[in-house]
C-alpha cells in the first residue's frame, strides 16, 4: 500500500464530490478480494479545514464526501490498504462536479501530504514530534508502519499510535501489541482526534506518568523529588523526558514551539517510609497491603491508576509499568453512559455501578465512582 496525493482545481461555487473506489468482489469474481482499509482526505488550499470521507457501509468499495468550500485549488491524499492476499490493488480517485476536473500530482512526498491532513501540521508540513497529551512525546517513524501509514512511538519506546481509518482517531497502546495491530486486530489504551495532537513538545500539566505528584519542574538538580527521576542520567530518564520534553530539553524538540512548565500547587508530603524512601522512587517493603480487603500486591500494576494511594506503595513498580508501556498515563474519567448492561438493562449513570467495582470493566469505564469507594490500607 502507498499514499497518494494530488491537486485539482476547481471554477464553479456549487458544491462537488470526492470519492475514491477500488475493485469489489463481484466485480472480480474469480478473484480473491477482501475488503481493504481507506482513508481519503481533501483539504483547500489556505484553508485549514480537513475533510474525511465518510466511513462507509461494511462490503462498499467506495469512500465519499461533499465538499461545499467552492472555486479554488485543492489537495487530495488518500491511502487504500488491501489485504496480501488480495489479487487487484487498484484505486482510482474521482471528482465530480459542474466543471471538467484534471489531476497534477501534488509537490512533495505523498506520505507527508497524507500524515499532515490526518495528523497535527504546523505550516501545512506533517509534524514528526507531536505530544499526545497525559501520553507524553511521541516521534514519527516511517520505518514501522500500520496499514500502510507511519506509526508514531513515545520517546521511551513503550507506546505507539496508529491511523485507526474506520474510526478517524490515533490508537494509543502498548509496543506488546505492535504486531497484533499490524496484523489487523484493533486495540487502544487512548484515543485521539487529530485535532487534540500539538505539533512539537510540551510539558505535560500532570507530571511525569506512572508517578503521584511528580512535575515537571520536580526532574532537575536540586529541584528533583526523587534521586532516580530525573531528566538525565537516572533510572528514570527516558520516562521523565518523554513527560517534560520542554524542561530537558529532548533533541527531538529542536525547533518546535515549546510550551513553559506550569507551576504545580503544593501537594501534601507522602506517608513516612512511602514511595520517596531515601530520596528514591521505591516500593515499601514488608507491608500487608490490602486494597477494599483483599491482599495485593505491588505486581498488581493495574490499580497504580485506578486507586488513590497505590503509587505511594509502589512508586517503584507503577513508574516501571508506565516506562513500559503497561499503563496509560490517562485521567480517571467516568463515561456517562458506561455502556454497561447489567441484569438485561442499560446502566445510565455510575452511581448504579459502585458496588460492582471488583470487575475491571466496571472500573475502566466508571473509574472516577470506583476510586472514591476504594479502601487502601497497608
Amino acid at each position: 500500500s502507498k499514499a497518494s496525493a494530488w491537486e485539482f482545481k476547481v471554477a464553479s461555487h456549487e458544491k462537488f464530490y470526492v470519492s475514491i473506489t477500488w475493485p469489489n468482489s463481484r466485480m472480480t469474481k474469480h478473484c480473491n478480494q477482501q475488503q481493504p482499509t481507506a482513508t481519503l482526505a481533501v483539504s483547500k488550499k489556505g484553508s485549514s479545514t480537513v475533510h474525511m470521507s465518510e466511513t462507509g457501509h461494511t462490503g462498499a468499495n467506495s469512500r465519499h464526501m461533499v465538499i461545499t468550500e467552492g472555486a479554488g485549488e485543492y489537495v487530495v491524499a488518500a491511502l487504500v490498504d488491501f489485504p496480501h492476499s488480495n489479487q487487484a490493488h487498484e484505486a482510482y480517485i474521482g471528482v465530480y462536479g459542474e466543471d471538467d476536473t484534471s489531476f497534477t500530482p501534488s509537490s512533495g512526498d505523498a506520505d507527508d501530504t497524507l500524515m499532515s491532513m490526518i495528523g497535527a501540521a504546523k505550516n501545512g508540513k506533517a509534524c514528526t514530534a507531536v505530544f499526545f497529551p497525559e501520553e507524553g512525546l511521541f516521534v514519527m517513524d516511517k520505518s514501522k508502519r500500520v496499514s500502510g501509514l507511519p506509526t508514531f512511538w513515545s520517546h521511551d519506546g513503550g507506546l505507539f499510535a496508529y491511523w485507526q481509518a474506520h474510526g478517524q482517531q490515533w490508537y494509543v497502546v502498548t509496543k506488546i501489541r505492535f504486531d497484533q495491530v499490524k496484523a489487523g486486530e484493533l486495540w487502544s489504551a487512548a484515543k485521539f482526534n487529530s485535532h487534540r495532537i500539538v505539533c512539537g513538545c510540551e510539558d505535560d500539566p500532570g507530571g511525569v506518568g506512572g508517578f503521584d505528584d511528580v512535575h515537571c519542574n520536580e526532574v532537575k538538580g536540586q529541584a528533583a523529588k526523587y534521586s532516580n527521576v530525573k531528566c538525565e542520567g537516572a533510572e528514570y530518564s527516558k520516562l521523565v523526558q518523554r513527560f517534560c520534553p520542554v524542561t530537558c530539553g529532548v533533541s527531538a524538540c529542536s525547533g518546535s514551539s515549546t510550551a513553559p512548565v506550569p507551576t504545580p500547587a503544593p501537594q501534601p508530603a507522602p506517608p513516612a517510609g512511602g514511595g520517596g524512601t531515601g530520596s528514591q522512587c521505591s516500593d515499601r517493603t514488608g507491608i500487608n497491603l490490602k486494597v477494599n480487603g483483599k491482599k495485593k500486591t505491588c505486581a498488581d500494576t493495574s490499580l497504580c491508576k485506578e486507586v488513590d494511594g497505590f503509587k505511594e506503595y509502589c512508586c517503584s513498580s507503577c513508574a516501571k509499568a508506565a516506562q513500559n508501556g503497561k499503563i496509560s498515563g490517562g485521567s480517571c474519567l467516568d463515561h456517562e453512559p458506561p455502556g454497561i448492561t447489567l441484569n438485561s438493562r442499560e446502566i445510565e449513570h455510575c452511581s448504579e455501578l459502585k458496588g460492582h467495582c471488583h470487575h475491571s470493566a466496571v472500573r475502566d469505564r466508571c473509574c472516577t465512582t470506583c476510586k472514591a469507594h476504594d479502601d487502601i490500607a497497608a
